[in-house]
């Protein structure tokens, strides 16, 4: 529904571009076949998203155009290589998920094709034939479209949300209010970092994991202090906890793996006689664990010793568990 609603706004100012004198609102609700009450909030909504139209009272009645300061601009210069720049980022957002950011690309790239040579189409044409990306999402990980109008809009009027948000162990939080400050994309998803009023902390949030999420009237005033910049390098994906140096030796198989599948941004690798070294500043999360224990054998943690511990712990209650399995499992006859 909501793709039906942008494709419907973006044939609106394709037929008001068409028209030198303007069209009635019953003119469009008639091509579009739709509600006259539906043109004119969707018109609104065009003004209000910044579209240059505007309304004109002429003897026919009121008549919708293009504002005459932005009438006959030539079309925006638009290169191949950046319609494949476009198709790359929209089959991106597609395989994490995003479907709804990656249908405003999709939208974008229709409006900059719009009244192209035919040169030009077969060229775009071909280069997204061209294009593979593979679908790497897993089955509702999809952040639903309405959470983005209401974060936007609640991070340009400063206005506090409201939702139901589930956390890692699925326990769901109902009525949560919070005061969207960043959005962050990170590892095929979307997070929302907002102060919390619950904890009476900035937070990170995934926003697929919210329910229910609207837009109050509430305002609130930002004086929190977010740095985007120390929140991601602490950070194992979007999950962060305080920072602490810590040192890893993995096996020198995995050095050209390493270097093209960092464990974080600010690590540093050290070749050594004993194999691979990697130094870094970062937060010990559950994402972190779940990386260093999928490694097995092959890594070893160096600092610090509390780390250490949890890992050994993890690889001895695994061991664990196969041997229990072992003992019960019935032979097959």
């Amino acid at each position: 529904m909501r793709g039906a609603k942008y494709g419907r706004h973006w044939r609106i100012m394709q037929f008001i571009l068409a028209s030198v004198g303007g069209k009635r609102v019953d003119e469009i609700a008639a091509e579009l076949e739709c509600s006259t009450r539906t043109v004119r909030r969707d018109l609104v909504m065009l003004q209000h998203a910044g579209f240059p139209v505007t309304s004109e009272v002429l003897p026919r009645g009121r008549v919708w155009r293009l504002s005459k300061s932005f009438q006959n601009l030539p079309p925006i210069p638009f290169s191949a290589m950046e319609a494949l720049t476009l198709m790359a980022a929209q089959g991106n957002l597609r395989a994490a998920g995003e479907d709804f950011l990656a249908d405003q690309l999709d939208f974008l790239l229709a409006k900059l094709s719009e009244g192209r040579s035919s040169e030009f189409l077969n060229s775009i044409k071909r280069i997204e034939e061209s294009l593979f990306l593979q679908n790497r999402a897993f089955p509702n990980s999809t952040s639903p479209p309405g959470h983005y109008d209401c974060v936007m809009l609640g991070i340009d009027r400063q206005l506090k949300l409201r939702g139901d948000y589930r956390n890692n162990s699925g326990k769901v939080t109902r009525g949560r209010v919070i005061a969207p400050l960043r959005l962050w994309i990170a590892n095929r998803q979307t997070y929302l970092v907002a102060y919390c009023y619950r904890k009476k902390a900035v937070r990170t949030f995934s926003l697929r994991r919210f329910g229910q999420l609207a837009l109050t009237s509430e305002k609130f005033k930002e004086q929190w202090e977010v740095d985007m910049s120390a929140i991601v390098n602490a950070a194992v994906e979007a999950f962060s906890s305080e920072p602490e140096d810590i040192e890893l030796l993995f096996d020198r198989t995995l050095a050209q793996y390493l270097c093209d599948n960092p464990i974080h941004p600010n690590q540093s690798l050290t070749r050594t006689r004993n194999g691979i070294v990697i130094r870094a500043h970062i937060g010990i999360s559950e994402s972190l664990l779940h990386r260093l224990t999928g490694f097995g054998p092959l890594v070893m943690v160096r600092a610090p010793k509390a780390l250490a511990e949890l890992i050994a712990e993890r690889h001895s209650l695994a061991l664990e568990q196969y041997a229990f399995n072992n003992k019960t499992q019935v032979p097959c006859e």
